[in-house]
């Protein structure tokens, strides 16, 4: 199974710059205008994948579906018979699950940043690698495999610091028989539109309260609190996550970035895990370069303070340097970035 070899594979050194690999992948991939394909998610799920150029796709389980029809991208939960939609990448897009194929038809923002190339056998084949690891995605890890005759993909292997998945292509069809119809939905009967449902109340703690300023530890278990870190500054912020949690992956350079600028002008930033093992946290650490202080909460009391324990990560609560909440902040928008905490930071001062 693909699983267990991608797992036990013998890695040679790197035979190829990554930059000649995926060119000669994107070649391969140029006459390519559709394809359809199974995708086998560790060896239990599967998907259905169609992609058609420039940016068509349709993802579908018997759970889940992720669908763009070019103008607008679908992510239906079927259980629940909810969906949420957005706009489509204009000019190319990444097909969720398909990282083989990411070369395909990307978009500005969607390209791959291959940092290295593996030869090895796979299922019997000989097979390249190329190594994904995304700037925007610290301590995440993808590698794709091409067959090293043909360059066809034939699947992936993503790795953060606590978990490894597998995706095994099968029935793959290129330039598949495709067209806009495969790309159509319509919601079924009683379907939740995300976007009109009401917001439950926040259960966090609210904008004009004191910020719990308690004890916590670093990673590697020195003491630390968050009363110290906020003393002599203009305002702190106090950033929930977690390791797996992509957006809260995704989120921390754009907090180095604010870190970057406004730390000498008075900002703190303390990221807290509540949820993973101190061992876990520093594993994370050891690739990504940040410098704002990191904490561990192993019994949650930090984050059941600021009522955030148990909701959707990542949570950032700004505080004020009188030591009140000035800002409330739940999930990250990759699209809109820290636009809305840097807007709360100049009421502070902070710009």
């Amino acid at each position: 199974m693909l699983s267990t070899a991608l797992l036990t594979v013998s890695l040679l050194p790197q035979v190829m710059e990554p930059a000649e690999l995926s060119a000669k992948v994107a070649e391969r991939l140029r006459p390519v205008q559709s394809y359809s394909m199974r995708v086998v998610l560790n060896d239990k799920q599967t998907f259905s994948v169609k992609a058609m150029r420039p940016n068509l796709y349709r993802v579908e389980s018997e759970q889940q579906l992720f669908l763009s029809d070019g103008r607008t991208s679908t992510m239906f939960m079927k259980e629940r018979n909810e969906y949420m939609k957005s706009p489509a990448p204009v000019g190319g897009t990444r097909v969720p699950l398909a990282d083989g194929f990411a070369l395909f038809s990307p978009s500005p923002k969607s390209m791959p940043h291959y940092t290295g190339v593996v030869s090895t056998t796979l299922l019997g084949k000989e097979v390249y690698g190329l190594v994904d690891e995304p700037q925007d995605l610290p301590g995440l890890s993808t590698t794709s495999y091409f067959d090293k005759q043909t360059l066809t993909p034939l699947g992936a292997l993503q790795k953060t610091s606590k978990t490894t998945t597998t995706f095994r292509y099968e029935d793959l069809n290129l330039n598949a028989s495709l067209g806009t119809a495969d790309f159509s939905w319509t919601p079924p009967a009683g379907a939740v539109d995300l976007a009109t449902k009401k917001p439950r109340p926040s259960p966090f703690l609210k904008v004009g309260e004191a910020a719990p300023l308690g004890s916590l530890k670093t990673p590697d278990g020195r003491p630390m609190s968050l009363e110290e870190a906020l003393r002599g500054k203009k305002a702190l912020l106090v950033n929930f996550w977690f390791v797996n949690c992509g957006y809260c992956m995704a989120e921390m350079p754009h907090l180095q970035r604010l870190y970057d600028r406004l730390r000498a002008k008075g900002l703190e930033i303390v990221a807290v895990n509540d949820i993973d093992s101190a061992a876990d946290v520093a594993e994370y650490l050891k690739k990504p370069k940040f410098s704002f202080p990191f904490a561990v909460d192993p019994d949650s009391k930090i984050a059941k303070a600021y009522r955030a324990a148990g909701s959707g990560y990542p949570v950032t609560f700004l505080v004020d340097g009188s030591g009140k909440i000035a800002y409330v902040k739940q999930g990250f928008d990759p699209n809109k970035g820290l636009g809305d905490i840097e807007e709360a930071l100049k009421k502070l001062g902070l710009e």
